[in-house]
């Protein structure tokens, strides 16, 4: 299907809710150097469209143009199907009545630092948290432990090197708590994977929901 006739199929949504970043396509749309990035977005903001339920009947939000150039640019190196699913929820997620709000390049920013690896992790830890919101509508989650060997077999990941510098990462990031990653002793190799709550928003919003993320994490999870 040529570029022109893919654009078509999102640009009345696009130009909708953010004019610029319908421009902005629709120029890279031309441009054959960067074919597979376009291919990559039009699928991002195709499943958005479709989660959002469009109907030009229906009242729509707004992008901040500062969020959408950011997003686009990075979410259009993203071929994974798994990984657009989580740019289309930020994509949801960053919409807002004017426009003005420009929160949501945080998540952008920060879904960008993740390899897919992370991405399994923090999908993880968010997944198995037990979440508790405090009395003043603060969130954190109790502390998760897992053994080398869990991690291992969850994350198919064999190397404890590895393993060690992914979640220094996460904990550089404040994915993790200022605790994450491996302590040992002279008989066994732990990890903290106790999730933040930057992390429980983050993962909350790549799902495409912008609101408590506790009553999320409960309706997925309601053993925990």
């Amino acid at each position: 299907m040529a570029n022109e006739e893919l654009y078509s199929k999102i640009d009345s949504f696009l130009s909708y809710i953010c004019i610029d970043i319908a421009n902005e396509l629709k120029e890279m749309s031309k441009d054959p150097s960067v074919n597979w990035r376009f291919q990559n977005i039009i699928s991002i903001i195709e499943k958005a469209k479709f989660r959002l339920d469009y109907d030009f009947q229906k009242p729509i939000m707004k992008l901040n143009s500062k969020v959408g150039f950011e997003l686009i640019h990075n979410a259009s190196k993203e071929s994974s199907s798994e990984l657009q699913d989580y740019w289309a929820g930020l994509l949801i997620t960053s919409l807002s009545n004017d426009a003005v709000d420009d929160s949501g390049i945080i998540y952008v920013k920060l879904l960008n630092e993740l390899t897919s690896d992370q991405v399994k992790m923090l999908n993880y830890a968010c997944r198995n948290a037990k979440t508790v919101k405090t009395d003043n509508g603060l969130i954190f989650s109790d502390n998760i432990s897992l053994s080398f060997e869990e991690m291992s077999e969850i994350f198919n990941i064999d190397d404890v090197n590895k393993l060690d510098y992914l979640l220094d990462h996460l904990r550089a990031l404040s994915v993790l708590t200022p605790n994450g990653g491996f302590s040992s002793d002279e008989n066994h190799l732990n990890a903290d994977f106790t999730p933040t709550a930057l992390a429980i928003n983050l993962f909350s919003r790549c799902n495409g929901i912008s609101g408590n993320p506790v009553d999320f994490l409960e309706l997925i999870n309601p053993n925990n």
